[in-house]
């Protein structure tokens, strides 16, 4: 080692610890707090101690400490540039249909189950409310989408006219246009953050988790779907709904001939 070096290091260590006062009251603050702060809480309350610090230098100390918020961090999403432009709002919340398979609403939501993400899309009938396609993978992604459309027959299919989603880049892939385009279905979009636009399939999702996650616990991706198979079978067949006069869909589709 050259001396140079060597003098240098030595005085290094010999050297007081920086902001050792600082130091002390953050790890004061963060067992007071029970590791609810993050670093810019941490910085307002070391100021009101009379300790004034950039927070970009608390938040090397606290690194540098080992102090962490355990409070979850904000999700950082990454944007996804869509391959197509937006729909109009051609449903326009006329959540109304003269027969079943003519017009249809479709959304994906998010299960957390531990530390896996499971993701669900569904294509609800706006007929009657009922379930006409469910859809589970652990990718948010256009094939989950696509895979939606696997468990509507192709009879079924050709007697859609609409299909309203809202703005997802899912929804405005090439993929999913030549489908829609094939089938001569109608593709109606919400407006920018508005999701009353969509207000059927969201409130079904809200039902579902209601009815189901929130009730009882559910461990697995396995677990949820064979949830999601008696749910939606329970659902379109026996669950009572107001707005269909207290029918179930499928006897409220019986009731008028379907």
């Amino acid at each position: 080692m050259a001396r140079s070096t060597y003098y240098y290091n030595r005085k290094a260590l010999s050297a007081p610890v920086r902001h050792e006062s600082a130091r002390k009251a953050l790890k004061d603050l963060h067992k007071r707090h029970r590791g609810r702060y993050g670093y810019r809480r941490m910085t307002a309350a070391l100021r009101q101690q009379g300790i004034v610090l950039n927070h970009k230098t608390v938040r090397k100390l606290m690194r540098e400490e080992g102090i962490e918020c355990k409070i979850r961090r904000k999700r950082k999403y990454n944007r996804v540039s869509a391959e197509m432009d937006t729909s109009p709002n051609l449903l326009n919340r006329r959540f109304t249909s003269e027969a079943p398979f003519i017009k249809a609403v479709t959304d994906v939501t998010e299960f957390n189950l531990g530390a896996q993400k499971i993701y669900v899309s569904a294509l609800i009938d706006l007929y009657d409310g009922a379930v006409m396609s469910l859809a589970m993978s652990t990718s948010n992604d256009t094939e989950l989408v696509m895979s939606m459309f696997d468990g509507i027959s192709q009879s079924d299919l050709a007697k859609l006219k609409m299909i309203h989603s809202d703005q997802g880049v899912l929804y405005r892939t090439y993929r999913y246009h030549d489908f829609m385009a094939f089938w001569q279905i109608q593709q109606s979009m919400s407006r920018r953050g508005n999701c009353y636009d969509n207000a059927v399939v969201e409130s079904f999702f809200g039902t579902f988790k209601c009815e189901t996650v929130k009730l009882y616990q559910i461990r697995s991706k396995e677990e949820l779907a064979k949830e999601l198979v008696e749910y939606v079978r329970y659902y379109n067949e026996e669950r009572l709904k107001s707005t269909l006069g207290y029918k179930s869909p499928m006897q409220y589709r019986q009731l008028n001939g379907f």
